[in-house]
């Protein structure tokens, strides 16, 4: 049932990719130039209204902490271990690849199935931690494939979403309210980002040749995000349950979907923006995208188990 269920949410997200590969391969339609869309104009007004209507207190930093250090920590596991099988710009691709996840329109849905209204609520917060971790070290460690670290750091100082996650803390902090009608605008920006951000998966691809598919990148992508993730998430909520005793269990259902969730397609536009791969990023995150169907059925199944 609950395969069933899931199947038909995320199947329109597939028939989005499937209309930007034809766009691709039929009108030549350019990946970078709806890439920059996505990082200079949707994702930020889109980040901005998610964080600025979100009322975080302090009961909710410590969680978005924790997201925000296993980002960090996935990032530095990808350029330090696993990028030392690469001597290619791939070693720059792997941070961001290894630190995020399709937590948004990927996850979201599937949250919303699985969750209720008040978990919904701190799972959108939790990822937050993981958004930090996309737009500073990820995007720094790709921005060193084809810059110095001086160089790198101007590249992510450029970024608005930086700059919109910061004023939507800030909004939500000191309470400011922000009128309706701003708010309505923002929301029409959301569905861009879902139907770009996929079809951008889509355009990559249609440029992807078969014979040239990284399919070692691939398996580190998948041992990484569906091997490690969920060791490590599953491991913290052992301790977290036998001695921490930070968070409830209702919390520890959330961070076991945060760690079967599949790559970023995030990941795909920012390859695209700065010329890292985009093509070995796509493939990654459609393969992922795809096993996740699986994988998110089976992992649920045996966290019921296990409780």
């Amino acid at each position: 049932m609950i395969f069933t269920t899931l199947l038909l949410k995320i199947l329109p997200l597939y028939f989005i990719g499937l209309l930007g590969f034809f766009a691709g391969k039929t009108f030549k339609t350019d990946t970078a130039s709806v890439s920059k869309l996505l990082i200079y104009i949707i994702s930020p007004l889109v980040f901005f209204d998610f964080i600025s209507r979100a009322e975080i207190e302090l009961k909710h930093i410590g969680l978005i902490g924790f997201m925000c250090i296993f980002s960090f920590s996935m990032a530095i596991l990808g350029y330090f271990v696993w990028g030392r099988l690469w001597t290619d710009k791939t070693r720059s691709l792997l941070p961001l690849s290894c630190c995020t996840a399709n937590n948004g329109y990927f996850g979201l849905p599937i949250a919303l199935i699985l969750f209720t209204p008040d978990q919904v609520a701190i799972y959108a917060l939790a990822g937050i931690g993981l958004m930090i971790g996309e737009v500073t070290i990820g995007y720094y460690y790709l921005a060193r494939g084809n810059y110095t670290s001086k160089e790198a750091v101007k590249k992510l100082l450029s970024l608005p979403a930086l700059y919109a996650m910061g004023l939507g803390v800030l909004v939500s902090f000191s309470k400011f309210q922000i009128p309706p009608y701003v708010y309505q605008s923002l929301a029409l920006f959301k569905g861009a980002y879902i139907v770009l951000g996929m079809m951008v998966v889509g355009l990559a691809l249609s440029q992807l040749e078969a014979p040239k598919t990284d399919w070692k990148f691939i398996m580190i992508c998948f041992v990484n995000k569906f091997v490690f993730w969920p060791l490590i998430i599953f491991g913290f909520i052992y301790l977290d349950k036998s001695h921490f005793l930070i968070f409830g269990e209702s919390t520890h259902e959330l961070l076991v979907l945060f760690s079967i969730v599949p790559l970023a397609a995030n990941t795909v536009a920012y390859a695209s923006k700065l010329n890292v791969y985009p093509d070995k990023a796509a493939a990654a995150v459609l393969f992922s995208t795809l096993f996740a169907l699986i994988a998110i059925p089976a992992y649920y199944s045996f966290f019921s188990l296990s409780n």
